[in-house]
């Protein structure tokens, strides 16, 4: 669908509705835990400390499993309305996604490499569905999700 690399700061990228006025997440000791801060409109992932990332955005018709070579992997509920979705991180550049309103499930998906991998796989769903898939060493697969958060 879309491919382009992104300044990473504040080890996270992040996914909102251009229509948000304060679009990125405040982070929790809990949402550290859980590799992400989830609110209506917009999510943010937890990446390792890296400078840059390459995204890759790609469309499926439904659910899909993580690559082998991921290592985190996380799924959440997004819906597009009538305003754009667009891909960024902070006091970066961002990028809209082309996508039909409606109601998807996102799947976040995290390689080591250097530099370091991205893909988001946007995927019609009607469920609310969140899950940590795949976690890296600093998230803790265990714990109870977190599905809500304030703006930064």
């Amino acid at each position: 669908m879309k491919s382009f690399d992104l300044a990473i700061n504040y080890a996270q990228v992040s996914v909102f509705d251009a229509g948000l006025d304060l679009p990125y997440n405040d982070w929790t000791p809990a949402h550290v835990q859980q590799g992400f801060s989830w609110r209506p409109g917009s999510v943010s992932f937890a990446l390792p400390a890296v400078d840059a990332v390459h995204v890759e955005i790609r469309l499926a018709t439904s659910r899909v499993s993580p690559q082998s070579n991921a290592k985190r992997a996380v799924v959440v509920p997004i819906e597009k309305r009538s305003t754009d979705l667009i891909v960024g991180s902070i006091m970066s550049a961002q990028h809209q996604i082309e996508l039909s309103e409606g109601r998807y499930g996102l799947l976040f998906e995290a390689t080591d490499d250097i530099p370091a991998n991205v893909a988001l796989t946007f995927f019609p769903s009607s469920e609310d569905a969140f899950a940590v898939l795949i976690a890296s060493d600093e998230m803790n697969p265990d714990a109870a999700i977190v599905r809500e958060a304030e703006s930064a």
